[in-house]
């Protein structure tokens, strides 16, 4: 039996996914005492996920001397987050909403960002969904707007 209350993978100090991969390796069950939602009713399976990573290019230029020679990489992620977050689709089983959680852009605040990156989290409640989600990302992503 193991017990392990630690398998959290954003826990950066934490072994806990490497012993657990181990330890499990013969067994024939497992049970995860965690929460399983916020009735905290009893859970039967949990949701699959990914992590994707957006990026933007856009074109730099200072923004005090030739502001419309620039293109602003963090406006068109922001266009892109937006698309994103519209795209989720509960009854087909997977959501992009509130998992657009790390975004970072910009050098200084006298130029127009040439570049933009977001880390995009995707929740699927099926193996089927799965594909379904990465194909709506990649759909919403590849659309170029400038």
């Amino acid at each position: 039996m193991i017990i392990l209350g630690d398998e959290e993978s954003a826990h950066v100090d934490s072994d806990a996914k490497s012993m657990l991969l181990e330890e499990s390796k013969n067994g024939l069950y497992a049970f995860n005492p965690e929460t399983g939602n916020l009735e905290n009713h009893l859970s039967i399976g949990r949701a699959g996920d990914s992590v994707y990573e957006l990026e933007v290019q856009g074109v730099a230029s200072h923004t005090g001397i030739d502001w419309k020679s620039g293109r602003n990489a963090i406006i068109e992620l922001a266009k892109k987050m937006i698309e994103i977050d519209a795209a989720s689709n509960v009854e087909e089983g997977y959501t992009y909403n509130d998992n657009v959680t790390i975004v970072e852009g910009g050098t200084a605040v006298n130029t127009c960002p040439d570049y933009a990156k977001a880390s995009i989290r995707t929740r699927c409640q099926t193996k089927s969904s799965t594909g379904d989600d990465a194909s709506n990302l990649r759909g919403n992503c590849c659309k170029k707007l400038y």
